[in-house]
């Protein structure tokens, strides 16, 4: 080393020497130090790295597995059709629409199927007043129509909307046939049909406002 060469060529006295002789001591303990600390640094880089890079790599993959699925879900929701939530709004409307037959027609025996018929949908036992009404043997306007909501209150919507379809333009029934078909059609998924109908219920009919709230809602 340039300190060792020096003092041997120009000797210095004793007290500078002993001062050159801490420094040289210093040096060789940092290198000393510096190589048993690089040693360290090389052992732990090769043994624990790969670990953490395993562990950094485990859940990079975890978290993106699961940001996928949130975007799938969030797809799922936003792009899947929405017949079922629809199919709900139109069940509701149905249960909250109160249908109550008047009653049998003068002279009515309280024991006859007809009469049967009526107090059972009255009384919400739509099985039961389906199969009475069917049973009638002379079969009225008003039997007809209220078979059909049975049909309707017990999800039978195909069997209610062959029904209605026989009423013609100058039924009685006209304008609540308008407001049930359109439920009967929404209850079967088919909210195109269902809408249009619901469209064309004008001001003052039956269910207007009814029909224009569940538009909205079907937006």
């Amino acid at each position: 080393m340039k300190l060792i060469s020096d003092l041997i060529k120009h000797p210095l006295p004793e007290e500078e020497e002993d001062k050159i002789m801490e420094k040289l001591i210093v040096m060789n303990e940092n290198d000393e130090l510096r190589t048993k600390w690089n040693k360290s640094l090389s052992e732990n880089t090769i043994s624990q790295v790969p670990i953490e890079d395993k562990r950094f790599f485990s859940v990079r993959r975890i978290m993106t597995l699961a940001a996928g699925f949130l975007i799938l879900v969030t797809a799922g929701i936003l792009l899947w059709p929405s017949s079922t939530d629809s199919t709900d709004l139109f069940r509701d409307a149905m249960s909250e629409t109160v249908a109550y037959h008047p009653g049998s027609a003068k002279g009515e025996s309280d024991s006859s199927v007809r009469s049967k018929a009526i107090t059972a949908f009255n009384e919400k036992k739509y099985a039961e007043a389906k199969t009475l009404f069917s049973a009638i043997g002379n079969t009225s306007e008003a039997d007809a129509f209220y078979l059909a909501l049975s049909h309707i209150y017990l999800s039978e919507t195909q069997e209610a909307l062959d029904i209605f379809k026989q009423f013609d333009e100058k039924s009685m029934y006209n304008e609540e046939i308008s407001w049930y078909t359109a439920l009967a059609y929404g209850i079967s998924g088919n909210n195109d049909r269902a809408t249009e109908i619901l469209n064309n219920i004008s001001q003052g009919d039956y269910k207007y406002i009814e029909s224009k709230s569940l538009i909205e809602k079907l937006k």
